[in-house]
């Protein structure tokens, strides 16, 4: 659409997380979480990094950078069923501290 500003057509989103990390990631990939998809789409939040969208208190640096590496594995074109199947089954094998803060993130 001609009439869209290169504003609303930004490629990425600045995610902030509990720590005050500021983490610059693809749209594409930010929006599969519901939280960041509402603060994007309906409020326009994250389009630069003065405003950035605030993570909820359970998302440290450490959680968003597993949830990163999972959602980008999931998205990449040309992967088959078994690939994400092993993928799952590898990525869960991480300690409880972390498998707990990501199912609470």
């Amino acid at each position: 659409d001609a009439s869209s500003t290169s504003e609303d057509m930004t490629d990425t989103v600045w995610l902030e997380t509990i720590d005050g990390d500021l983490e610059e990631v693809e749209r594409e990939v930010a929006v599969l979480s519901p939280v960041v998809y509402r603060e994007v789409v309906c409020y326009g939040i994250g389009k630069t990094k003065e405003s950035p969208v605030a993570l909820p208190k359970q998302v440290s640096n450490e959680v968003l950078q597993l949830m990163l590496e999972y959602c980008r594995f999931h998205r990449a074109p040309g992967r088959s069923d078994k690939e994400r199947k092993l993928f799952d089954e590898k990525f869960i094998k991480i300690d409880t501290r972390r498998l707990c803060e990501l199912t609470s993130a």
